[in-house]
């Protein structure tokens, strides 16, 4: 049953009940960083805290810029230009201390984002831009257009890489042992290092599969999981590995050769 805490003090026994969610998270903490720097992974918990912290940035920049009305209709380089002014509009909102619609509302940062424009007398021709303080602001405004336009386009969804090939995932099904097992002598669990989407998504771009982007490095094949397995999963790719049963009894069976 739960209960405020504002409306009665707690028993003893609730407070040792609150107690124990939180009395052993510092030993573990310090167990589990030594064992992490016991095995030289200290960098890899540093690069997942930092990954994990841009997901929630940037998963709180989709919902609060995509919430502006009337951007339904807008191209990929208008919608950059939607969030850097809607970020502006934050920041200066939060600097003055005023509601961020007030400061300038969303037809006019639509508007701004459908004419493209970076030249400041330009978007002062805009209907409802001759406002005292935003004509102060053009300027700034321009800016905010201007890192729009530079700014790279966002990349194409990971499902709209069309129709993947049949090979693909008779591929994935030849590699995903390989993680398994090179995951089982690291001691790592292999769902955290990667997934069969994952694997697929580095055969697809090892192989230029399905139109896949050659600009995005698939997860594996970046920072400690690269490291730890995806080098090798690109390396039997390319015939510079082989894979082969050293010990059908054995839990690992397993082993990895060179090619020579």
């Amino acid at each position: 049953m739960l209960q405020s805490v504002s409306a009665t003090h707690l028993t003893d026994a609730q407070i040792d009940y609150a107690l124990e969610d939180i009395r052993h998270l510092l030993p573990l903490y310090d167990r589990l960083k030594h064992l992490l720097a016991r095995r030289g992974r200290l960098e890899w918990l540093q690069e997942e805290l930092d990954a994990w912290q841009q997901d929630i940035v940037a998963a709180q920049d989709r919902k609060d810029w995509r919430r502006v009305s009337g951007i339904g209709t807008l191209n990929a380089r208008s919608l950059n230009i939607v969030r850097e002014l809607w970020h502006w509009r934050q920041e200066e909102a939060r600097r003055i201390n005023q509601p961020p619609k007030r400061l300038l509302r969303d037809d006019l940062l639509v508007e701004i984002a459908k004419r493209k424009t970076d030249q400041p007398d330009q978007l002062l021709a805009i209907r409802g831009l001759q406002r005292g303080d935003l004509r102060r602001k053009a300027r700034e405004l321009a800016e905010c257009v201007r890192r729009g336009l530079a700014a790279p386009l966002q990349p194409s969804p990971r499902n709209a890489l069309g129709e993947p090939p049949a090979q693909l995932n008779l591929l994935g099904q030849f590699l995903m042992p390989a993680l398994t097992s090179i995951c089982r002598r690291a001691e790592v669990a292999a769902s955290m290092v990667g997934t069969a989407t994952d694997v697929r998504e580095l055969i697809a771009y090892r192989f230029s599969f399905g139109g896949v982007d050659p600009e995005q490095t698939p997860a594996l094949l970046r920072g400690w999981r690269a490291e730890l397995v995806g080098n090798l999963l690109d390396e039997l790719l390319a015939g510079k590995k082989s894979i082969r049963i050293e010990n059908a009894g054995h839990e690992d069976p397993l082993a990895f050769d060179d090619v020579t």
